[in-house]
């Protein structure tokens, strides 16, 4: 689109930009490329039917409708690409599980992955501290396969962790360590529990508020 409207500057004066259902068609042959031409190729054929049932090539809602089309379909795209990168560049920081959690989960529907692929699982994990998966992985009798077993087991290991440091000498927790600790356990006696467990767009997912797997689900993984 860059490159054809950068032709468009300099031979503007040519006739064939004075007529828009010409214009839309040379700007869609500029358009290559296994995923773009496919959808290049609708809105020709959604072009020429519109010529066909009265809208004369002259009219400019030709171009108006193309260039609304290329935005809104490009635009969600480019979306899609940057949270796929964000997710795959994504670290958890600070022992804030709770961020890493509701930020991961946001970004993983946004790239449009379900937290059933297994994909949503491996860069889950990869985003954790090494040290965190190790203890999942030596403390869990059989790993967890799913990405909800996984961020349960997080929680779990995470709420372990912070309640040793409260009894170490050489390394005090921060009061937001307590903080989450606190909310951990309140979790793990199951109080408080939020129903909407895996509501991404809720913005405000916590380790509290994740239900803890069911005996059958846990068979399952």
């Amino acid at each position: 689109m860059r490159s054809f409207k950068c032709w468009w500057a300099l031979n503007e004066e040519k006739t064939v930009f004075d007529i828009p259902y010409k214009r839309v068609a040379l700007c869609i042959s500029y358009m290559k490329g296994p995923k773009v031409e496919d959808w290049a190729e609708a809105q020709q054929e959604l072009m020429n039917n519109r010529k066909s049932t009265g809208r004369l090539v002259t009219f400019e809602s030709h171009w108006r409708d193309f260039e609304k089309a290329f935005k809104d379909t490009f635009t969600d795209i480019a979306k899609s690409v940057k949270a796929e990168n964000d997710l795959n560049s994504l670290k958890m920081t600070s022992s804030n599980i709770d961020s890493y959690i509701a930020t991961f989960l946001k970004l993983l529907k946004m790239a449009g992955y379900t937290d059933s692929e297994h994909g949503s699982l491996e860069l889950f994990k990869k985003g954790l501290p090494a040290r965190l998966n190790i203890r999942i992985i030596n403390n869990s009798t059989i790993p967890p396969s799913t990405l909800r077993g996984w961020i349960e087991a997080t929680c779990t290991e995470q709420l372990k962790y912070l309640q040793t440091l409260e009894f170490s000498s050489k390394k005090k927790p921060s009061p937001q360590a307590l903080a989450l600790a606190k909310h951990l356990r309140v979790r793990s006696h199951g109080n408080n529990r939020d129903p909407n467990t895996m509501d991404v767009d809720s913005g405000n997912f916590n380790c509290r508020g994740f239900t803890p797997l069911s005996a059958k689900e846990k068979q399952k993984l």
